[in-house]
């Protein structure tokens, strides 16, 4: 469609041409400019007043590269007559970028950023901070921060558009910005006349603050949440209260986030503190972090991403035990980003690429840790300690002398102090003391029978010794920790061979409820926020999509029945909504199964198959560890036996050679 004005003049008096219209809102339309496809027109619908010429004038004088390349930033002004008033402005044109709710937005982000992870979240989440604090280094404040004015390319980077509206500085002028949405106003600016406040940077981080809130935390506005409070909590309002959903200090006053919600606590510490300030009074006061502030952080975030085993669209931050997406995904269902296809059951191990049968055959073939044999004490050949009957006796003899000296004395000494007059008591001590001594002598048998019985118990203690560590060894080795390890093989392998037959059920579901999935695709397609719904506001919308009804399909009475301020009246009327737009659905039979629901189940066996190859890798790590632990234990238990064996040969050794000394006494 052509615009009204197809010829119009530059500042210079120039001529320029007007091609298609490219959009069009309350202001005015936009349109191509022919012979400069870098630039666009943005024609007004009304004359403009004095100011705001002045603006664009001033606008066009104080562009510099920092601020084109991240913005729609008038670069010309446009007039309808040579030298005349001017009507419009030229200014940079941006192709294939989108709003950045678009990103943002769960459903939207699965049609128009379809590979999009976290982590492109995050860095486009960067680069609009980057924009702001372009602008804001320029002296200028944007004012109306909302999901429009910021667009977002393929590649993260980030535009700011609506750049007429900005609050612009220039020496002592200032224009304000006199525009604002009220769900990115900062609470003190809440009922304000905006024509006439002057705007502070400390104003627009507020805006940017919930900007980022949704990149990072998929879409949710972070005063929309579960308000146990009296009355209903709109989003305005909690904004005013400083009711942040997500705060530490949330639930104290009535707040919570709503159902299937990530927490703060999928952030990082220095992250979630970022939130907290900025929906904070202290924030309020003039300490928000600014644009530069978040710019750092994200890029610290940035740094800390680790990629799911399971899952290539899963980054998170360091620290988490398991993807939060996948426990995301289990638990609700819902499945924020759209995985690649790809063959899991190939992957790297043993310092190569394998396949999942190689490695577990691999495992399989690993020999079990064994003790193996022991040395037989028999085949030992050690030399006894020798048997010497006649040391024996003299041994006997010295020790049975030493023994009757050592009584005689003590008999003598107490016979002298009791009885110093009865001399036969002296004469008997004194017997005792040197006669006695010498009046018997040992037996050798009798000796060498004891060495006998004395060896004998030796190899009696050692051989028990040795029995008791042979039989506590398998205990002490940790072989069953071992068996235990390799036992999950089997069941791993299992797993993995019936996920083709969980495929084919999961197929035959689908199809069995072909004709609902069909309706509930189509009235997927229609968003609730690009429809004007009878006592549905912006606050509303804002607030279902917080609560994951984002489009005719999420609608269900009793669901929005849930919310605090959706009454049976609010209910009906979505769902009278819904109805209309159902109102188009055909069913296809021949479409009970399409190409996008086989993707979908096959992402699903991905995310199995990913499982299993976990599965089996982390039982390979433990088999290892297991298995080291073992041969070390079966080592130092094996020499423990071996030094018992060795003394149950010696024992033997010594106790043969005193029979052998015996059997030569009595030859």
């Amino acid at each position: 469609m052509a615009p009204p004005f197809h010829k119009l003049y530059t500042s210079n008096g120039s001529e320029l041409i007007l091609g298609s219209k490219v959009g069009s809102g309350g202001e005015g339309f936009v349109a191509t400019i022919h012979g400069q496809s870098h630039l666009v027109a943005k024609i007004y619908h009304r004359p403009l007043d004095s100011q705001k010429q002045t603006k664009l004038e001033l606008m066009v004088k104080a562009r510099q590269q920092a601020l084109t390349s991240i913005s729609a930033w008038p670069v010309d002004t446009i007039h309808k007559l040579p030298r005349g008033p001017a009507c419009g402005f030229a200014m940079p044109r941006f192709v294939g970028y989108e709003p950045v709710h678009k990103l943002y937005s769960p459903r939207d982000r699965k049609h128009t950023f379809v590979q999009a992870t976290w982590g492109f979240l995050i860095h486009s989440a960067q680069n609009v901070a980057a924009a702001f604090e372009a602008v804001h280094q320029a002296g200028h404040v944007i004012g109306d921060v909302n999901e429009n004015s910021v667009l977002v390319g393929h590649d993260a980077i980030a535009r700011l558009i609506d750049c007429d509206s900005f609050q612009i500085r220039s020496a002592n002028l200032v224009f304000p910005c006199n525009v604002g949405v009220p769900l990115y106003t900062p609470p003190e600016l809440v009922g304000k006349d905006f024509s006439k406040e002057i705007r502070t940077a400390n104003h627009d981080n507020f805006g940017l603050a919930i900007l980022i809130f949704h990149l990072l935390m998929m879409g949710r506005h972070p005063f929309a949440g579960v308000y146990t409070g009296k009355g209903e909590m709109p989003i305005e309002r909690a904004i005013l209260s400083f009711l942040f959903a997500y705060g530490r200090h949330a639930n104290s006053k009535g707040m919570s986030p709503p159902p299937n919600s990530l927490s703060l606590a999928f952030l990082p510490p220095s992250t979630s503190s970022f939130f907290e300030i900025a929906f904070s009074e202290a924030g309020a006061n003039r300490s928000r972090p600014n644009a530069k502030e978040w710019v750092d952080e994200l890029g610290k975030l940035e740094k800390l991403l680790i990629r799911c085993p399971k899952d290539e669209s899963h980054v998170f931050a360091k620290g988490s035990a398991n993807c939060p997406w996948c426990e995301i995904e289990k638990t609700t269902g819902i499945s924020f980003f759209i995985g690649k296809l790809q063959d899991v059951f190939n992957f790297s191990a043993l310092g190569r690429a394998v396949t999942f049968d190689t490695f577990l055959a691999h495992l399989r073939s690993i020999p079990a840790p064994s003790f193996g044999t022991y040395t037989n004490p028999a085949s030992m050949s050690l030399s006894g300690r020798a048997v010497d009957p006649a040391a024996l006796v003299r041994a006997s003899s010295i020790t049975g002398s030493l023994v009757a000296r050592i009584v005689g004395t003590v008999v003598l000494v107490i016979v002298v102090f009791a009885a110093p007059k009865l001399w036969l008591l002296w004469a008997g001590a004194l017997w005792m003391l040197f006669g006695f001594t010498d009046s018997t002598k040992p037996n050798p048998f009798a000796l060498i029978d004891a060495e006998l019985a004395t060896r004998q118990q030796e190899l009696e203690r050692v051989d028990n010794h040795l029995k008791q560590l042979i039989h506590s060894a398998p205990a002490q080795s940790g072989i069953d920790d071992y068996k235990r390890c390799v036992s999950r093989l089997p069941i791993i392998e299992a797993k993995k061979r019936g996920i083709p037959e969980w495929r084919d059920r999961e197929i035959s579901t689908l199809r069995a409820k072909s004709q609902a999935r069909q309706l509930s695709q189509y009235l997927d397609q229609f968003l609730i926020k690009a429809y004007d719904i009878p006592n549905i506001g912006q606050s509303r919308k804002a607030t279902l999509i917080s609560w994951g009804i984002e489009t005719a399909a999420d609608i269900e009475k009793f669901r929005v029945m849930g919310i605090r301020g959706f009454g049976p009246d609010l209910a009906n009327t979505l769902l009278s909504w819904q109805q209309r737009m159902a109102k188009g659905f055909k069913y296809d039979p021949t479409k009970a199964i399409t190409d996008e629901d086989k993707r979908q189940v096959d992402i699903k066996v991905q995310h199995l198959q990913a499982e299993v190859v976990q599965d089996l890798r982390n039982a390979a790590r433990d088999i290892e560890n297991a298995h080291r632990a073992c041969q070390s234990k079966i080592a130092e238990v094996k020499q423990a036996i071996e030094r018992t064996v060795r003394l149950v040969a010696q024992a033997q050794a010594d106790l043969s050679e005193a029979e052998r000394a015996k059997r030569q006494m009595m030859s």
